[in-house]
């Protein structure tokens, strides 16, 4: 590609090349931060494609490595009182992320929490000590709310806090 050799453009022909020939591990991972930055630049009105749309990531097992109890507690040192109430919960009831950042205070009775678990099965999670102890620090985050449609965990706007938030 004779643009992108003279500095002019970036093709996915390159980037897939890149992230083929690199290490496995981090090839899919330089991948992820080149796409942010486009994703960026046509934000920003730079650039009007993303040519890591095009790109396919390398084949990666599932992580086994459990972080050992020393590393969670420096992330929890380091986290927000919103991220560690929600290790916590994770911790506590086996839902997937994305289920336990869309729960709604609608879904809180006096049994316990309605949820959907692995393939929308709906199910109650009996209240612990735990849970009703995460659930009452949650009440008391920013942005919080007793509207019965509010997140039981609210980004600090008092909104759904997205997975795509999560994430980044």
């Amino acid at each position: 590609d004779k643009e992108a050799s003279r500095g002019e453009a970036i093709g996915a022909a390159g980037i897939q090349t890149f992230v083929a020939d690199g290490p496995k591990a981090m090839g899919n991972r330089y991948l992820a931060v080149l796409s942010n930055a486009f994703d960026h630049g046509i934000r920003k009105g730079k650039t009007t494609y993303n040519p890591c749309a095009a790109v396919v990531k390398n084949a990666s097992a599932a992580r086994e490595r459990e972080p050992q109890e020393w590393e969670v507690e420096c992330l929890r040192a380091l986290a927000s009182p919103l991220m560690v109430l929600l290790m916590d919960y994770v911790g506590i009831s086996s839902l997937r992320i994305s289920e336990i950042l869309s729960l709604q205070r609608l879904r809180l009775t006096p049994v316990g929490v309605l949820v959907r678990g692995k393939g929308g099965k709906r199910e109650i999670r009996e209240w612990t000590p735990e849970s009703l102890r995460i659930v009452a620090e949650a009440e008391q985050l920013p942005g919080a709310s007793r509207f019965p449609a509010s997140p039981i965990f609210p980004a600090p706007n008092g909104n759904l806090f997205t997975y795509d938030a999560f994430d980044s």
